[in-house]
């Protein structure tokens, strides 16, 4: 029968720690990269949804007001912002996510006639100028 000395139990016992925290340490690292990517992404879509209903209802709110209104508003573009589309009577905030693109749709009770936003920049603020022209169309422009 074999006799085990201090110093070799302790060197067992070593081992045996460190391949567990060899196993152990990238798991962690992968689970809270994969939680901080998340919640970056989602505050992304958060702050596109925000941007999008502030453009629809500052639109709404000159048209209402009728011919000859205007009003300046700010906006924040998101990180993940790649395109604001005006088709008629929708304005769609095009947003870059992990699986492709999400849009952002919104409709208005008004006609979009926008002018210069395609010169827009991902993330940053800009102002925005919207306008009434008459009682079916709103003009949206960057000042």
């Amino acid at each position: 029968m074999q006799k085990h000395t201090k110093g070799q139990v302790s060197v067992e016992l070593m081992v045996i720690i460190g391949v567990v925290l060899i196993l152990i340490i990238p798991s962690i690292l992968f689970v809270f990269n994969y939680i901080k990517s998340d919640g970056d992404e989602d505050f992304g879509v958060s702050q596109g949804y925000l941007m999008a209903s502030r453009i629809e209802h500052s639109i709404n709110m000159v048209g209402s007001t009728g011919t000859g209104s205007a009003l300046k508003t700010e906006i924040q573009m998101p990180y993940n912002f790649r395109e604001l589309i005006t088709e008629e009577d929708e304005l769609v905030v095009r947003l870059h996510i992990l699986p492709g693109q999400l849009d952002v749709v919104r409709v208005t009770d008004y006609k979009i006639i926008s002018t210069n936003l395609n010169i827009v920049k991902p993330t940053g603020s800009y102002i925005l100028e919207i306008s009434a022209i008459n009682e079916t169309h709103v003009n949206v422009s960057l000042s």
